[in-house]
């Protein structure tokens, strides 16, 4: 039997929280193995986007350690962990409203060294996501909800991520929409770039996921393969409404 693909993100016992009285996780860690898709679901407040922000740089964590690659990302900035392959797509899509597509777009390939082929990468993304080449001298805030996530999703593939983390990204979307965002992600998986998903809609986040992990106020409560706890009756109970 072959050994399983080496972690390539890894969080031990980390704890954070906001202010002195609101701690939203508690000793949780996990991991996500080369090339494998993981997904983390849990009702609203569990803790879910926290844990993203601090895989981002974006919040210290109180306790534990988050490693990339075996590099432990302590105390640095976002800017610098984009550059080192992860890359987050936030709750909401966060575009620059007045920003054209194209500039948008543009900005997601920021932190890449000098000379990187950001111009093959920017005919992917096009590709990938057509609309976004037509409406690409439009303001990105003039865009609809799906349009959005759309670029936001296109805006982080420019960073040229290893690993790519998305924050709920099938809200407030027609189910068309959604639908074309995960036969996207699968495309994107299948290139052999490693998902960190955050997914409101339980039911698709595993059956789209290898491995995951269920967060329950700021706990792992669960984990596993995807499609046993897809099958777990109490997990259907609590977030699929079965």
């Amino acid at each position: 039997m072959s050994a399983p693909p080496a972690a390539m993100l890894e969080l031990e016992g980390v704890s954070a929280a906001y202010g002195r009285k609101i701690r939203a996780l508690k000793g949780v860690s996990l991991e996500a193995r080369e090339g494998e898709a993981v997904a983390l679901i849990g009702n609203n407040g569990a803790g879910k986007t926290t844990l993203m922000k601090v895989v981002s740089g974006l919040l210290a964590p109180e306790a534990g350690r988050v490693r990339f690659r075996g590099r432990d990302l302590a105390g640095l900035a976002p800017d610098r962990v984009v550059g080192l392959g992860l890359c987050l797509v936030p709750e909401g899509r966060r575009v620059f409203p007045r920003l054209s597509v194209l500039e948008n777009l543009q900005m997601g390939a920021y932190a890449r060294p000098r000379g990187a082929d950001a111009a093959r990468d920017l005919d992917r993304v096009l590709a990938m996501f057509p609309i976004l080449g037509r409406r690409r001298s439009q303001p990105g805030g003039t865009l609809s909800g799906g349009e959005q996530q759309m670029l936001a999703l296109g805006r982080a593939l420019m960073a040229a991520p290893q690993l790519l983390m998305l924050d709920e990204p099938s809200l407030g979307l027609a189910p068309v929409v959604v639908d074309q965002i995960f036969e996207t992600l699968e495309l994107i998986k299948r290139g052999g770039v490693s998902i960190l998903l955050v997914e409101q809609n339980a039911r698709r986040a595993l059956k789209f996921a290898s491995r995951a992990y269920v967060l329950e106020t700021g706990t792992i409560v669960a984990q596993g393969e995807a499609r046993a706890l897809l099958d777990d009756p109490a997990v259907r109970q609590a977030y699929l409404g079965l």
